[in-house]
């Protein structure tokens, strides 16, 4: 019989998600209690098998006792649902009730860090709710289920964010919700503002208890060089401008370079997602270093240190760093791109 220590946890990505991916279970198993068995599940959305093999030996090295199982999940009965940046994903967690044989789940996003032990999560009492998550203060079910009637007392019900959701399975398949998801897919297919998160709050706006707020701490407001604290002990959510596709000064996002840089690459993000990942073409060259100097050197200063402390192992690694940005901060002041703006015009 297994184990009611072991702890169920499920994430969801494709290949563009991948980095969150790493981050968030590095993130996960680094806080839990190492002896604690943990089953990670994926649902595949698109991910490649080279980055599936990397990211199952990576999980290794923060937990012996984790075991990585890739899901598949067919998408095809939610193609009539809006869809997220062209793609569908977002909705595969309402099918882990038929694709994971297991009793209660924990689920979170991919662009999540997690900074508290999940085995806390796992031990609460579902007290006969069907999930436990986050609620949006100031929110209500009538500002995303729009079509509920302006006299219906359901529109008044608060609202949760599913970015960090436990879940009953048993309860969620002894109350037949996937049918009640089925019928509201049928019905209000065009209206599902925040796709799989607006069904999740109709369907249990009954059933959904509350989470302390530390449990999935939203992201907001800007930060200024000097003043960048980590937190401890909460699950930061990156709702908006997620790192690895594009640099802002938010809390949430200083704090995933900086973690990804210490516990996920050798290749520091700012490089590897400002120049690797995105350079697609020569001509975009020049404006991509220009981006990346101004990510790095004016505005995620935190991340400057984290490339230095990173880089100096060894005196030619420091005469590289150096001099590296060193070019970065003569091109991010270089005013060569306005020159290049006259001779055009």
């Amino acid at each position: 019989m297994r184990s009611i220590r072991s702890v169920s946890i499920a994430l969801c990505s494709d290949e563009r998600y991948a980095p969150g991916l790493f981050v968030a279970a590095t993130s996960i198993l680094m806080h839990m209690d190492p002896k604690r068995p943990v089953e990670l599940f994926v649902l595949d959305t698109g991910l490649s098998d080279r980055s599936w093999h990397r990211f199952k030996a990576h999980v290794r090295k923060f937990s012996s006792s984790v075991q990585t199982v890739r899901l598949r999940p067919d998408l095809s009965a939610f193609m009539g649902c809006p869809s997220l940046r062209g793609s569908h994903a977002a909705y595969s967690l309402l099918l882990l009730p038929e694709l994971v044989n297991r009793q209660k789940l924990l689920c979170f996003d991919v662009d999540m860090l997690v900074l508290k032990d999940v085995g806390a999560l796992w031990d609460l009492d579902m007290e006969r709710n069907t999930a436990l998550a986050v609620f949006e203060p100031g929110v209500t079910l009538r500002d995303d289920c729009v079509w509920l009637a302006t006299d219906d007392p359901d529109g008044e019900l608060p609202y949760f964010n599913s970015g960090t959701i436990a879940l009953d399975l048993h309860q969620w398949r002894s109350r037949a919700v996937g049918q009640r998801v089925s019928d509201l897919i049928q019905a209000y297919a065009n209206d599902l503002k925040t796709h799989d998160q607006t069904i999740l709050n109709y369907v249990l706006r009954h059933e959904a208890g509350r989470l302390d707020p530390s449990w999935n701490l939203f992201d907001v407001g800007d930060v200024a060089p000097g003043e960048f604290q980590e937190p401890t002990g909460v699950v930061v959510h990156i709702t908006h401008n997620k790192p690895w596709l594009t640099f802002k000064n938010l809390r949430g996002s200083l704090l995933w370079i900086s973690f990804h840089d210490q516990f996920v690459s050798r290749v520091p993000a700012v490089l590897r997602y400002g120049v690797i990942w995105r350079i697609r073409k020569w001509s975009n060259f020049r404006s991509a270093l220009r981006t990346l100097a101004e990510a790095l050197l004016l505005r995620a200063r935190p991340t400057r240190g984290a490339v230095l402390r990173f880089l100096s192992k060894s005196p030619a690694q420091r005469f590289k760093i150096h001099w590296l940005l060193r070019w970065f901060k003569r091109m991010a002041n270089s005013p060569s791109a306005d020159r290049d703006n006259d001779r055009k015009a």
